[in-house]
């Protein structure tokens, strides 16, 4: 659904919509689908130019093995394009502040950020 608003160009339904689908995927331990709400919020923060935090949540998606094919392509879209607008610099720190962070912690900071 997120994704379609997306298209549509609702990209307030859209983050509304990507919240729900993280808090019900979260509640029920469905790791792909958590991977897959995040990739929402990333495509929403490629848009809006907020690429340090989309190659942020890229990073996390690409690492996890759980992630299904189609959201670690997705997640390779939004890396690329953010890479395209970030300096060396910024992307070596973004990968070293991110690397350890787990994923419960990124998915309750999404929660957090979209209430």
């Amino acid at each position: 659904m997120g994704n379609a608003l997306i298209q549509a160009g609702d990209y307030g339904a859209a983050e509304v919509s990507f919240g729900e689908a993280l808090t019900v995927a979260k509640a029920a331990d469905l790791l792909p689908v958590v991977m897959e709400a995040l990739l929402g919020f990333a495509t929403l923060r490629s848009h809006a130019g907020l690429h340090k935090e989309a190659l942020a949540l890229s990073l996390h998606i690409l690492r996890q093995p759980v992630s299904l094919p189609v959201t670690r392509a997705g997640s390779e879209r939004v890396h690329r394009i953010a890479v395209a607008h970030l300096t060396a610099a910024q992307i070596t720190l973004i990968d070293v502040q991110e690397q350890n962070k787990p994923v419960a912690a990124i998915a309750r900071q999404r929660l957090t950020m979209s209430a």
